[in-house]
């Protein structure tokens, strides 16, 4: 990511679009490698302050191979974690799992071809993919589950991850239960 400079005010407009104010979101952060740093780490850490949030993740995004945050709502006692800070977090330690989803407001879909990992895809599966996308998106439209403000379909070349996706994000008209994101499939 040389040469990727973070722009803060985007990241805190991305957060703010994404979640309702004082929301409890996990910021996980893969393969830091700090200065003096030999093995790469996981860190993570739980945020209802969405400027520390959007600081942390531009401190540490020209060191992590990638920087992600859960786009549905966590359980606020995980706080208890990491509260609005990032820590180190071991192969055994506790992440966010499905169950500490206290509600569905999106539906992420991300579509990657089957690929052995760290290969790219070719461009004829990266087209694929956008196509599936478009039919997805066609698809919740007719059965009425997409609204006209969720029309945003994502191509991109991912900085941090040797790969091409697909993506969408779908804001649901109404939460959804834990137990009713558990429906869905891939």
């Amino acid at each position: 990511m040389k040469g990727v400079q973070p722009d803060l005010p985007e990241i805190l407009r991305a957060l703010q679009l994404l979640a309702e104010p004082g929301q409890v979101i996990e910021l996980r952060l893969l393969e830091v490698q700090g200065q003096g740093q030999r093995i790469p780490t996981t860190m993570s850490g739980y945020f209802d302050d969405f400027d520390l949030l959007a600081n942390n993740a531009s401190k540490y995004s020209s060191v992590a191979k990638g920087v992600y945050v859960t786009p549905n709502p966590v359980n606020p006692a995980l706080l208890a974690r990491a509260s609005n800070r990032i820590r180190p977090v071991g192969k055994y330690d506790p992440l966010t799992g499905d169950a500490d989803i206290t509600k569905r407001r999106w539906l992420p879909i991300d579509l990657d071809p089957v690929r052995p990992s760290g290969i790219s895809s070719t461009d004829q599966e990266h087209s694929l993919a956008v196509e599936r996308a478009f039919q997805i998106r066609e698809e919740l439209r007719r059965a009425g589950l997409a609204r006209s403000n969720c029309r945003q379909l994502w191509k991109r070349r991912s900085l941090s991850l040797p790969r091409r996706t697909a993506h969408q994000r779908w804001r649901s008209g109404e939460a959804m239960s834990p137990r009713a994101g558990s429906q869905v499939r891939r």
